[in-house]
């Protein structure tokens, strides 16, 4: 399409030229529609600038409201997340069942600092790498699910790591874990699908929530 399109426009140039009766006019003729055909590229290019700042700037809503959706989403446990300090020194537990991939896990690390993370379930992407730079706040992490070989695998290389089966095995565990007081933060984050113990990320959370107000 667009080849046939600057061949006709070649043709018209040419029979343009061939019209003027000397040397001077046709570079006078030739000069104009060069001028011409700049000035219409020129206004093109900035319709095309304009339309990527505006899918930009889309993008860049959509990314603010899916943030947003997300931290909605996220559940601070309103009853428990604050415990209270002559027990532990431990300031939340944050409950962010509805992490069901790396880039919510992502996310959900640059927001808490020496934490105990916990995470597992069913993965969707083995690309463990991408959480490389991501884990220089967490201290400790536990691994839970019905597969925990290649979550441990990766993690035991970077920070210290205990793989259990379920979520239950892992409450007396932390309980240990605060009395030591180390700990700032609990990050319930599982980076992974539910559907190995859960029926959804709902029915994780509640588990969840259901087991660690033990702790307090």
């Amino acid at each position: 399409g667009n080849l046939i399109g600057r061949k006709s426009k070649l043709e018209i140039i040419s029979k343009q030229l061939k019209d003027c009766k000397s040397e001077q006019e046709k570079i006078a003729k030739a000069q104009s529609l060069i001028d011409i055909d700049i000035e219409s590229l020129k206004e093109l290019l900035g319709q095309k600038e304009s339309a990527i700042k505006k899918i930009e700037s889309d993008l860049n809503d959509l990314e603010s409201s899916l943030m947003k959706n997300h931290l909605n989403q996220t559940q601070c446990l309103e009853n428990i997340s604050i415990i209270k300090k002559d027990l532990v020194d431990t300031e939340k537990i944050i409950n962010d069942s509805k992490s069901t991939n790396f880039e919510s896990l992502i996310y959900a690390l640059s927001k808490y600092e020496n934490a105990i993370l916990i995470c597992g379930g069913i993965l969707k992407d083995k690309k463990f790498k991408v959480l490389d730079k991501h884990l220089k706040k967490v201290k400790k992490i536990y691994v839970f699910g019905e597969k925990t070989k290649p979550w441990s695998r990766y993690f035991s290389k970077i920070k210290p790591t205990i793989s259990v089966r379920t979520l239950d095995d892992i409450v007396p565990k932390i309980s240990e874990d605060l009395k030591k007081g180390k700990y700032q933060n609990i990050l319930f984050s599982p980076g992974a699908s539910s559907f190995d113990q859960y029926q959804n990320f709902e029915d994780r959370g509640n588990h969840f929530n259901k087991l660690f107000r033990r702790l307090i």
